[in-house]
């Protein structure tokens, strides 16, 4: 039985990167209209290039997180093919209005893209705002489906399935979760474009003007947002003590209570660390770029500090999301009287026996390899800059595609 634990880590693992991804995307999708519209607003042509810098690191998240994470997921989960029925059943509105607000996203990031400079301004500021208001609603329409992971508020019945499908969206440890999600988002992804900008600068890469003002407006909403996510977070947490005690106590166990299953205060500890270095580095550059007036394109030349809110950021989520999702192990929902009726909740009877093998853990381990290797290899042009950077332009003007 020790696969099915293997083969759980592998997909809420995965799964956490999608999640991480997901928010990165679509903070990105709330910006770049914003940044085009304020463009075309002052006539100012660096910050249009910015922001259409930015349709890039869009293409790399959506394809990283749908292509090769979603697919990965959806795959792993196939070794637990009664539980994907049944949460098919169960979740089925909610999922369905996930693939439709992807579906139609994805159709209006590529007019949106295509219509850059080319369509009437009304119709393409429309476009633009109802990607990005799409974007909102496929991370509320994520919490509620990570919401029932959380406590399975909506199934009245499993035998026969009796579901309260209004109460799907009513789960009290959805909405902190969406809050804790987006501010998380906001201020690491802010942080890692501030570390991009940072290291533009620094090469005297690009317009360096528009840059500057970039990390200087980037840093401090990355700042109030990392400071919004602690009450969030706090508030995530109260929901889980009263609706999913299970969870609550793996995540704090060995500190205010006893773990009822795998103790994972240790990641909390990590997580703990990387939150406090995040929010103190945030708070020195704030003070020292906006209190102390040093926001010179030298000064932010000359400070170290902004290239490490990005990095620090971006694995303090990939922790936070590790711990909510990993503290539910051996539950694939986590309610362990429910489970002890609907067997299938648990992994260690709910996983097919055919994939209950060593042999075929092994083999879904190495075929997972390539995934990890192209995701990471993207993650790499997102932190370097070399999709949408100078890099990029220079080759394709090689190749012919640009002049």
């Amino acid at each position: 039985m020790a696969a099915s634990i293997i083969i759980m880590t592998i997909i809420l693992s995965v799964f956490t990167f999608h999640v991480v991804l997901l928010g990165i995307e679509v903070v990105l999708s709330l910006l770049i209209p914003g940044l085009k519209y304020i463009a075309d607003k002052i006539g100012n042509a660096d910050l249009d290039r910015e922001s259409s810098r930015y349709m890039n690191y869009i293409a790399i998240t959506y394809a990283s997180q749908q292509v090769m994470l979603t697919a990965t997921t959806v795959f792993t989960l196939s070794f637990f093919p009664e539980f994907l029925v049944l949460a098919g059943r169960i979740l089925f509105y909610p999922l369905a209005f996930f693939i439709l607000a992807f579906a139609l996203r994805l159709s209006l990031m590529s007019a949106f893209w295509y219509g850059w400079g080319r369509w009437p301004r009304k119709l393409y500021y429309g476009i633009g705002a109802t990607y990005a208001f799409l974007g909102v609603i496929v991370v509320y329409l994520d919490s509620v489906l990570l919401g029932f992971l959380n406590y399975p508020k909506g199934l009245l019945q499993a035998s026969p399935l009796k579901v309260d499908n209004g109460q799907l969206y009513l789960n009290p440890t959805t909405y902190p979760l969406f809050f804790v999600l987006v501010f998380a988002a906001v201020s690491v992804t802010l942080s890692i474009l501030v570390f991009i900008h940072s290291a533009r600068i620094k090469t005297n890469t690009g317009p360096v003007e528009i840059q500057k003002e970039l990390v200087k407006y980037y840093v401090l909403v990355a700042w109030g947002s990392a400071l919004l996510f602690i009450p969030s977070l706090l508030w995530y947490l109260a929901s889980l003590a009263k609706h999913s005690e299970y969870k609550y106590s793996n995540m704090l166990g060995g500190i205010l209570i006893k773990a009822q299953g795998p103790n994972f205060s240790w990641l909390l500890l990590v997580f703990l660390l990387l939150l406090i270095s995040f929010v103190s580095t945030l708070t020195l550059d704030v003070k020292r770029i906006w209190k102390k007036k040093a926001d010179s394109i030298e000064s932010i030349r000359n400070d170290q500090l902004l290239f490490y809110h990005g990095p620090i950021g971006a694995v303090l989520f990939v922790a936070l999301f590790l711990l909510n999702l990993l503290s539910q192990t051996p539950y694939l929902v986590s309610d362990p009287e429910l489970a002890k009726t609907v067997t299938i909740l648990n992994v260690r009877l709910s996983i097919n026996p055919y994939a209950d093998m060593l042999d075929l853990y092994s083999l879904t381990f190495f075929v997972l390899i390539p995934y990890f290797i192209a995701f990471m290899t993207l993650l790499y042009f997102f932190f370097t800059g070399v999709i949408g950077g100078d890099k990029e332009i220079k080759g394709k003007r090689l190749a012919g595609v640009i002049e």
